[in-house]
C-alpha cells in the first residue's frame, strides 16, 4: 500500500479509500505534477489489474477527487469492458455511484461539499470546466497558508479560463486541465 499516496488524503476519507483499495486489484503511484492532467488510469487486461497515477502535489481534497475519478475508470473497465467511451454514461454512472460514498461534509468541509454535491449529478470529465468547483481547490490552497506567488495566481486564473499561459504565450489553442 502507498502509505504517501494515503497520507496526502483528506483525513476522514483515508479509511474509505483503504476500503476501496483492499477490494480491488488496482495500484496508486505518485508521480512528479504534470501540466495537462491530475491523474490517470491504465488497465492492464492480462492482469486483470489497474494502475492509476497522480500528481503528488495535488491538495488534499483534488487529491481525493482525482482518485475517485481514475477509480471509477478502474470499476468502468471491470463493469462494462475497455470498449466504452472515457466519459461515457457508464462512466458517469460509476463515477457518481463512488462519489456518492464520499458526500460526507467532514470529508469536504462545508462548502466544498455542496459543490461536490452538485458536481456528482453530472459529473464531467474535468474539473475546471465548473469554475465554482475548480475555483474553491484553489480556495482551499489559500485558506491553508500557502504563500501563492503572483505568476501562480496568473496560472490559476488562465486555467479558470482553460488556458495555459505556455499555449497563451506560443499563440496554441485553448488546452484544458483533465483530471
Amino acid at each position: 500500500m502507498n502509505d504517501r499516496f494515503i497520507n496526502s488524503l483528506p483525513i476522514h476519507a483515508r479509511k474509505r479509500v483503504l476500503r476501496l483499495l483492499h477490494s480491488e486489484p488496482v495500484e496508486v503511484v505518485l508521480r512528479k505534477d504534470r501540466k495537462t492532467k491530475w491523474g490517470d488510469f491504465r488497465y492492464y487486461p492480462e492482469r486483470e489489474a489497474g494502475l492509476i497515477t497522480l500528481n503528488q502535489g495535488l491538495l488534499p481534497e483534488a487529491m481525493l477527487l482525482t482518485f475517485l475519478h481514475e477509480f471509477a475508470h478502474f470499476l468502468t473497465v471491470l463493469m462494462f469492458g475497455n470498449k466504452v467511451r472515457p466519459h461515457g454514461p457508464e462512466w458517469k454512472y460509476t463515477f457518481q455511484e463512488v462519489l456518492s460514498q464520499f458526500q460526507k461534509e467532514e470529508i469536504w468541509g462545508n462548502e466544498l461539499a455542496k459543490s461536490i454535491r452538485k458536481y456528482s449529478k453530472n459529473p464531467k470529465a474535468t474539473v475546471n470546466t465548473i469554475p465554482e468547483l475548480y475555483s474553491q481547490l484553489v480556495d482551499i490552497k489559500s485558506k491553508e497558508g500557502v504563500n501563492v506567488k503572483p505568476n501562480s495566481v496568473l496560472k490559476i486564473v488562465l486555467s479558470l479560463m482553460n488556458v495555459h499561459l505556455s499555449s497563451l504565450i506560443r499563440g496554441e489553442p485553448d488546452s484544458y486541465v483533465r483530471i
